[in-house]
């Protein structure tokens, strides 16, 4: 049974057949620059991140919608975590007050 294209390049070619050329997306010469509707901690996560999936052959074009999606639910978890902890605070701080510590 022939295995992947790449495992058969690692063991060699002991059938003397011709490999299969695997298909591949095609991945630009720069880093993608991140959409346009990309805003906040969205836009900031593909500044960080985009580059050095980009230098390791990781950012392809197919890869280019669901890294969106990823940096958008990495801003709202960030929006959602600064709420929590500005939410925590306040609560700690009107308990404090409701006993007096304050």
């Amino acid at each position: 049974m022939p295995g992947p294209p790449h495992l058969r390049l690692l063991k060699g070619n002991t059938g003397k057949r011709r490999g299969r050329i695997p298909p591949e997306p095609t991945r630009t010469e720069e880093c993608p620059e991140p959409p346009h509707h990309l805003r906040g901690y969205t836009r900031e996560a593909w500044c960080e991140l985009a580059p050095e999936l980009h230098r390791l052959n990781l950012l392809t074009t197919l890869d280019l919608g669901p890294f969106s999606v990823y940096c958008a639910a990495y801003s709202t978890w960030r929006q959602l975590s600064r709420l929590l902890h500005v939410g925590l605070v306040l609560r700690d701080a009107r308990s404090a007050l409701l006993r007096g510590d304050g």
